[in-house]
């Protein structure tokens, strides 16, 4: 398994407003290829105040998002370093206690290459306990895909194509791996789990998360 390198995105997470702002920051640089003045973001923004927009960038700034010089209309640097995660995944999930929990921390995972990432369609579950561990599965080949600390990468869909295996979201909040079998006709989603083995669900169901595309176990030691 490939070793994924950690990275916070900021030390303190933002507020909706200082978000809004930096996007708009973004989108000019990329458009125009320098950035907006206070006057420029106060506008977009519907921000009356010029000190209001300068809140903002403070915050920006104190946070590591952005770097300004003085004494220059258009003093705002984004930083390479936050520009370059938004190549990483986003941490959406935990597993905890056989459970889905959305996290609430602005946790990005950089793959270092090990997987192409072709639009923002895919996001990341980590597995936060050894709440999995020696869970018993219909088929050998998946005896011990869990462990602590693994990440697995999941590809946003409703729905699965014949062989797919995918996170369902079930009644209980428990955590459900399934595969999706059928025919021409019909197709239908079996968990893996033995202990479901009677259970089938609707394939292109409410409940299902994802499809499962891999998983990356960070090793001992790395």
């Amino acid at each position: 398994m490939s070793s994924p390198r950690i990275v916070q995105r900021s030390r303190h997470s933002l507020t909706a407003r200082q978000r809004q702002v930096l996007t708009f920051i973004r989108q000019s640089v990329r458009r125009r290829g320098y950035a907006p003045t206070v006057r420029e973001i106060g506008d977009s923004m519907g921000i009356l105040s010029p000190n209001g927009v300068v809140g903002h960038l403070d915050a920006l700034e104190k946070k590591g998002f952005i770097q300004r010089k003085a004494n220059l209309s258009r003093s705002i640097q984004l930083l390479k370093g936050h520009e370059r995660r938004q190549n990483g995944l986003r941490v959406a999930f935990h597993v905890q206690d056989g459970m889905l929990m959305e996290n609430s921390q602005p946790e990005w995972v950089d793959l270092n290459a090990a997987v192409t990432i072709a639009d923002n369609s895919f996001y990341l579950i980590r597995v936060s306990d050894d709440s999995l561990t020696g869970q018993t599965f219909r088929d050998s080949r998946f005896s011990d895909i869990f462990r602590k600390d693994d990440l697995l990468v999941l590809r946003c869909s409703r729905s699965a194509a014949v062989g797919e295996k995918v996170l369902l979201h079930t009644a209980d909040n428990a955590f459900l791996l399934a595969e999706c079998a059928g025919s021409e006709n019909a197709e239908f989603l079996v968990p893996l789990a033995a202990s479901r083995e009677k259970e089938t669900y609707k394939n292109s169901a409410a409940d299902v998360y994802g499809v499962l595309i891999a998983i990356f176990r960070v090793m001992s030691g790395v």
